[in-house]
């Protein structure tokens, strides 16, 4: 794996497993990155569950009351200013839980090391701004791409429309992975995409989860909402992919004179993304959640109630895309060279190791990998 030269002695090497300081906010987020991505587990070991379950009810519990800030894009230009206020507050949570946790690496550290350009990024790093439940598949693949082309690819894994959002702040990204379509399109309306880069990588399901430890029952999900749980763990529904197909799902369920979602939502506890909704369902076996299948049968502190159908449940797609280049002229040569690695690693995403490494984590392949195909052509809808 190629590093930098010309490090100062004592530095931190810069780390696959870090997630990008995709907000320019300082060693905070460039030693932990987010709520829900834990790189240093030799220090917090079997504490992660317990730790990310804490964090999603601080966030629950602070806006229970207010509009979320994980909005989805068709919000008002008025919505919009005052969420990115309130998604500021709720930012300061996440990046101050690892002081009180990790104060002498942060101390320790100095910086995030390695040779940085321009936008703070190294000049061989390639930064990656994806879905939170592509994490173990693309940690999966990264070395074989980090070895083909002597690129270290950083990864900053979160919920999909918290990236558009930080894309959108600071487009400090080379790639974008979405767990859905909206919030590709979110970006492409407001030219951060490249032309001709947006294409479907793989399709993913939902599945309902229980603690390991619970002894509860479901044979369908009409009997969701008789179950005696505490809360029903989703990612936040009013902007994370993941929690808007659970809700779609549910909302197209009949019960009584409603729905089934108009049944549980007043138990709804919203997760910042996917694994934190996961990580809820981990800590406690009074809670229930909704998550993806490939978050499902990635813990084994989980146990599936109900998989929902190939055909029953939304659609879910993941679509990729690079982003443009924010350099300023005077650096052309070296934007274009990023967004040609930014190419290649689409298109390794596209070939047949990084695709069998998804189908080994639970995702389902499409039939087609034609780059730029967003219009549902050559799709496995099935």
């Amino acid at each position: 794996m190629k590093r930098f030269s010309g490090r100062k002695k004592g530095a931190v090497e810069s780390s696959s497993r870090r997630p990008a300081n995709g907000l320019g906010i300082g060693p905070y987020v460039c030693l932990y990155g987010n709520a829900t991505e834990f790189p240093p587990r030799k220090l917090i070991g079997r504490a992660e569950p317990a730790i990310r379950a804490f964090v999603s009810r601080i966030r629950y519990r602070a806006e229970v009351n207010t509009s979320s800030p994980l909005l989805p894009p068709w919000r008002s230009s008025r919505e919009l200013t005052q969420d990115r206020a309130v998604l500021r507050g709720s930012l300061l949570i996440r990046l101050l839980l690892p002081g009180f946790l990790l104060p002498g690496l942060l101390l320790s550290s100095g910086s995030c090391g390695g040779q940085r350009g321009p936008e703070g990024q190294a000049e061989d790093e390639l930064m990656v701004f994806a879905a939170a439940s592509l994490r173990d598949a693309l940690l999966a693949s990264e070395k074989a791409f980090e070895e083909r082309s002597g690129v270290d690819l950083r990864f900053n894994f979160a919920g999909s429309n918290l990236l558009a959002l930080q894309i959108e702040a600071s487009p400090r990204a080379d790639v974008y992975i979405s767990a859905n379509e909206w919030w590709m399109e979110y970006l492409e309306d407001r030219q951060f995409l490249e032309a001709d880069s947006r294409r479907t990588l793989v399709s993913n399901g939902l599945a309902i989860i229980v603690n390991g430890d619970s002894a509860l029952g479901l044979e369908a999900p009409s009997g969701l909402p008789d179950l005696p749980m505490r809360h029903l763990s989703l990612a936040d529904p009013e902007g994370v992919p993941a929690g808007r197909y659970a809700k779609e799902y549910l909302q197209g369920l009949p019960w009584g004179d409603g729905s089934i979602w108009d049944a549980v939502s007043s138990r709804v506890a919203p997760a910042p993304d996917v694994r934190g909704a996961l990580a809820l369902v981990e800590a406690d076996p009074e809670i229930i959640g909704i998550v993806y299948r490939t978050d499902a049968v990635s813990s084994a502190r989980v146990r599936i109630l109900y998989e929902v159908p190939i055909g029953d449940g939304p659609e879910i797609r993941y679509e990729a895309a690079a982003i443009k280049s924010s350099s300023p002229r005077s650096l052309a040569e070296q934007a274009a060279a990023r967004q040609s690695v930014a190419f290649s690693y689409l298109e390794f995403l596209g070939g047949e190791a990084a695709q069998e490494e998804f189908e080994s984590q639970g995702f389902r392949i499409l039939s087609s990998m034609i780059l730029g195909d967003v219009d549902g052509a050559g799709r496995d809808h099935g």
